[in-house]
């Protein structure tokens, strides 16, 4: 289910420079006081029945053309006394010009790089924990455990909510955690002997993190998949 309102743009020309202004209306009272100002004034007034709710400045100043639409006294307007609720089936196709697409992937290229930092500081942070801090951890405390693998999901899952990963993501990345932890120990080798007990209890956390790590990472793609609202396509 998802809210409906109306976005009122408008096109503003002062001395030669076209600008736009855009905001959201959700009542009926409102879109009638805005309704009747605009024919107060003969303001040249057009409907669409495209979703502008993702639109931005950029794409009006570039496409506003484009889009699809209507002289509002052909068209007319009939709104809800309330805010509406629609379901996805009947949600309208959204209005995506090349600006749109354009934007989307600096976006997703910005984010990309922010999480391939964020992982890079994950595998040396678990690299030097496992050079300097597991040497000397007591083979049968818990706590040191788990407040390493919640350290590294505090990190991690906030990197899956964006659903810019591949399905195997979550498996690369237990892959990643791994090969740190087993190189900081073997490193850790050479300054102080690592008996097979540290590799077996290392192999066991690792176990463990992936079965949590991997579980979150799935559920979080599930989220992603049900909020994306899917539309009909012109």
């Amino acid at each position: 289910m998802y809210r409906q309102g109306l976005r009122l743009v408008f096109r503003v020309e002062s001395n030669g420079d076209i600008t736009y202004l855009s905001f959201l209306s959700e009542t009926k009272k409102d879109v009638d006081s805005w309704i009747q100002r605009i024919n107060t004034h003969a303001i040249p007034a057009y409907v669409t029945d495209l979703d502008l709710h993702d639109a931005k400045r950029e794409d009006f100043d570039f496409h506003y053309e484009s889009i699809i639409r209507q002289p509002l006294h052909e068209a007319g307007l009939d709104f809800p006394e309330r805010v509406d609720m629609k379901n996805e089936e009947f949600a309208p196709p959204q209005w995506k010009p090349d600006s749109f697409y354009k934007r989307k992937e600096r976006e997703e290229a910005r984010s990309k790089s922010r999480m391939k930092k964020i992982r890079l500081v994950i595998f040396i942070g678990t690299f030097l924990v496992a050079l300097v801090w597991i040497p000397h951890w007591p083979l049968d405390d818990d706590m040191n455990v788990m407040f390493l693998m919640l350290g590294i999901l505090a990190l991690l899952f906030p990197t899956y909510l964006h659903n810019a990963w591949k399905p195997v993501q979550s498996l690369l990345d237990t892959v990643m955690v791994g090969a740190a932890l087993f190189a900081g120990l073997t490193t850790a080798n050479l300054y102080t002997p690592i008996t097979a007990a540290y590799y077996s209890t290392t192999w066991t956390t690792l176990l463990i993190f992936a079965v949590f790590h991997n579980g979150a990472f799935f559920l979080s793609r599930f989220r992603n998949k049900k909020d994306i609202r899917p539309t009909r396509k012109r």
